[in-house]
């Protein structure tokens, strides 16, 4: 899974609707919870479902449709092709906005990515990292206009959804 800032076209190819029923199915979110961990291939989704193959397979294309999963080929130990299929996205945002209920996937790596974009080009004071208490610390030094600027800049992108 791409850990690039991008829109997913997830929105433009299923709507709220469609991507909340598709939750909704039990067979649909076995397959996506096992295709999130890593790439899986149809049988043993099958496996993992506890269903025949032709509802897994319908379930599959469905969500390919949707732009839910990801299909690729990968070679096992006897250098045979088998498709996999790998979530193409971390979560959701369901939301109501306007009497319209609106649903956005995020794909992974996201929200650090766009933390990153975002902070690529202030002046640094100080900069103070604990890995295993998973916090970053960061002193900056901004005049007046920088900090307009800044909130400007995040507000216009909270209101594009870039950073939820």
């Amino acid at each position: 899974m791409s850990s690039e800032t991008t829109d997913m076209p997830i929105a433009e190819e299923g709507s709220a609707a469609e991507l909340l029923d598709v939750l909704g199915d039990e067979h649909s979110r076995a397959i996506l919870a096992a295709a999130s961990d890593a790439p899986v291939s149809s049988k043993e989704l099958t496996r993992l479902c506890d269903a025949s193959p032709s509802t897994v397979y319908r379930r599959i294309n469905h969500l390919l449709e949707l732009g839910l999963l990801d299909e690729r080929v990968a070679f096992d130990g006897d250098s045979k092709q088998t498709k996999v299929y790998e979530a193409a996205f971390e979560h959701f945002d369901v939301s109501f906005d306007d009497g319209e209920c609106v649903v956005e996937p995020h794909e992974c790596g996201q929200v650090a990515s766009a933390v990153v974009a975002l902070l690529r080009n202030l002046p640094f004071d100080d900069v103070d990292t604990d890995l295993n208490g998973r916090e970053l610390t960061v002193r900056l030094s901004l005049t007046d206009e920088v900090v307009e600027e800044l909130a400007e800049q995040w507000l216009n992108g909270l209101a594009d959804s870039q950073f939820r």
